[in-house]
């Protein structure tokens, strides 16, 4: 018997016979109710190999429900305060899984990069985490979306996807 969290699968041989049992159950991953059941009854040297050939194809089907795990986020600390962004550049790399890190060391901020729609106001003391859309190459400018004093227009930064 195998056993997993996406589905089960018995194989029994049936009496002393040259018959053998096969069921394939395919769990739904939400439910973890049945989805798909299928039982082979197999007899003699061919009832064998269609067998066989049962146990594979459900064996395929199991491993291509079993659903990837995303991959784990890479934390890029970023800082604002008056009149400064740094790091002045962030580098990532294109479809790489990034999340921002965004803390103000003053007074509120606001986190913009208007070409990928982010503006998102930042807060003395409460960090926000903003994941970035790293799906397309390119160079995109941050800025300060909350005006902050005489300086503010000189809070900038860019965002390279590589």
């Amino acid at each position: 018997m195998y056993d997993s969290s996406f589905g089960r699968l018995n194989i029994r041989r049936c009496g002393g016979s040259d018959s053998l049992e096969i069921e394939s159950v395919i769990l739904n991953a939400s439910t973890h109710s049945s989805r798909i059941k299928f039982i082979h009854l197999c007899n003699g040297a061919f009832g064998m190999r269609f067998g066989l050939l049962a146990l594979l194809c459900a064996s395929l089907i199991v491993c291509s429900c079993a659903k990837k795990k995303p991959a784990e986020a890479t934390h890029i600390g970023v800082t604002m305060r008056r009149f400064a962004i740094e790091p002045e550049v962030i580098r990532v790399k294109q479809g790489e899984n990034v999340v921002l890190d965004v803390s103000s060391k003053d007074v509120q901020h606001g986190f913009g990069v208007e070409q990928l729609g982010i503006n998102e106001p930042i807060q003395p003391g409460k960090p926000a985490h903003v994941t970035l859309d790293t799906s397309k190459k390119g160079e995109f400018d941050v800025a300060c979306s909350i005006i902050c004093g005489p300086g503010h227009n000189d809070m900038t930064a860019k965002i390279v996807v590589e």
